[in-house]
């Protein structure tokens, strides 16, 4: 496919647009009256400052909700991209994975025909690529859109310095790979699950009313912190299958949960709790 077709733009409401990548990854821009928030990059297949700006005109404040290589792909695309700096070890430890992430969309195009990049993908460009630089993000920290107010905060689990941004505005949280109905929780660099469940009860006293994930199109309701806590809980190893990631061949246990309204929910963890 050609570039023109390889990103999808979602326009929501209040001013929030959505870009979409293959396999439901999402760049998010938001619009204040004197600048624009980006949120994540994606994967950096394509050109993603191009798509926003046809968005937009405003300056751009470009932000990663953590450093997994499908949030961080695209910051070559900027001047300067801000970050907690608790994830830039992850980063560049990250970064030395690339070329097995391309291997592994090579194989899934040959054994199921999904084309993770647009035609005129310069692979050798994108292996050497990297961001050019990173400015620091801090808990709780604000950014002005001008006439909308960002709070930045801290939900480690996923990784060790995630960051979700919370817009008063709507009362949206935009969660990356924090919340959702899919959680990581398995990776050495992120934390105990008791401790993330901690970390959701503490999201509770924000004045939160949906959830924009990363892999996640349709706002997620604010339930869903109850039965991400109740799903981790209920955990059992016994009933859990191993799960093996495609690319580095890291091994986790999956445990999945059914919900009436938010369907199926997933937990990743630690293969070591099969005793």
């Amino acid at each position: 496919m050609l570039e023109k077709d390889y990103f999808k733009v979602i326009k929501m409401e209040d001013d929030i647009y959505r870009i979409c990548e293959p396999q439901n990854i999402y760049t998010t821009v938001v619009l204040g009256k004197e600048k624009a928030l980006v949120i994540d990059t994606g994967h950096g297949f394509g050109n993603v400052r191009k798509v926003i700006e046809e968005i937009t005109d405003l300056p751009l404040i470009v932000v990663d909700t953590h450093s997994h290589l499908d949030h961080v792909g695209g910051n070559y695309n900027f001047d300067e991209v801000y970050i907690n700096f608790k994830e830039l070890p992850n980063y560049y430890y990250n970064q030395k994975e690339k070329d097995l992430m391309v291997k592994s969309f090579e194989k899934l195009l040959k054994n199921k025909g999904i084309q993770m990049w647009p035609d005129e993908f310069d692979k050798e460009n994108f292996l050497t690529t990297t961001t050019k630089k990173f400015l620091p993000l801090e808990d709780h920290q604000i950014i002005d859109l001008g006439d909308r107010k960002i709070e930045l905060i801290e939900v480690p689990g996923h990784t060790i310095g995630h960051m979700t941004f919370l817009d008063h505005k709507t009362g949206i949280l935009f969660s990356g790979d924090a919340v959702s109905t899919s959680l990581w929780l398995y990776y050495e660099n992120g934390i105990t699950l008791e401790k993330y469940c901690k970390n959701l009860e503490g999201l509770k006293k924000y004045p939160i009313k949906g959830f924009l994930s990363a892999h996640v199109q349709k706002i997620l309701p604010l339930r869903l912190l109850d039965v991400l806590q109740e799903t981790i809980k209920e955990r059992d190893p016994k009933k859990s299958k191993i799960f093996i990631h495609p690319r580095n061949g890291q091994q986790a246990l999956i445990y999945k949960k059914e919900d009436e309204e938010l369907g199926k929910i997933y937990i990743l963890y630690p293969i070591s709790e099969r005793v």
